[in-house]
């Protein structure tokens, strides 16, 4: 058997033991992915496991704008956009704050995006996990989500390998 193909078989055996295992007790599972991956990054070939980031990236972006789609970003409410503005002060913040903190650039952009960005995926669960997917407030944080989404594309996108690359 392939190495890459192993050492997949054996994080998703891995990560789904431990979702099994949480569901059973009613918690969520996303911090256990995140300690099944702490707890074996040292005994994996992590390279072999390399392109998974990036097509969960990718298929998460796709879900979500299967979700939203065009005719439905359009129609977000005004509470969302006025909410998008609020939440994309904080790129241009963490940003000037890298600088202020001696960071050059690229380590100041860097500082800006974990500032700006909030996980959809995360955000997504825990709306699903804590059954307030038909409160309207739900809706206002997921339109931010979908709007933080297309700028991390747009900021990602600048040049070869993104806005950080270098």
């Amino acid at each position: 058997m392939h190495p890459s193909v192993e050492a997949f078989a054996l994080a998703a055996g891995l990560l789904a033991l431990g979702a099994a295992l949480v569901h059973r007790f009613g918690f969520p599972p996303l911090p256990v992915y995140l300690l099944t991956g702490l707890l074996v990054g040292d005994r994996l070939p992590v390279e072999a496991l390399e392109p998974l980031p990036s097509l969960g990236l990718l298929l998460l972006l796709f879900s979500v704008g299967l979700e939203f789609g065009p005719d439905r970003l359009r129609e977000l409410s005004a509470k969302a956009l006025r909410a998008g503005f609020y939440d994309a002060l904080a790129l241009p913040l963490g940003f000037l704050l890298g600088l202020l903190a001696g960071l050059d650039a690229r380590g100041a952009a860097l500082l800006a995006g974990v500032t700006y960005v909030s996980s959809s995926a995360v955000i997504a669960k825990l709306i699903v996990d804590l059954r307030r997917a038909a409160n309207p407030e739900s809706e206002v944080v997921l339109g931010v989500s979908v709007l933080e989404d297309l700028g991390v594309a747009l900021l990602g996108g600048q040049g070869p390998g993104g806005i950080l690359a270098g």
